[in-house]
């Protein structure tokens, strides 16, 4: 489960506050596109 966990929050984001994905800031999540600016292939 831990690595499909960590795969998702790769390609997607955070999915808790606690996730070691957030970085050292855990605001930079917002400086990303928002789904709907995504094009998706």
């Amino acid at each position: 489960l831990l690595p499909a966990i960590k795969r998702y929050e790769e390609i997607y984001g955070p999915l808790t506050l606690l996730s070691p994905t957030l970085g050292k800031c855990p605001w930079q999540w917002i400086e990303g596109p928002w789904p709907w600016e995504i094009e998706y292939a």
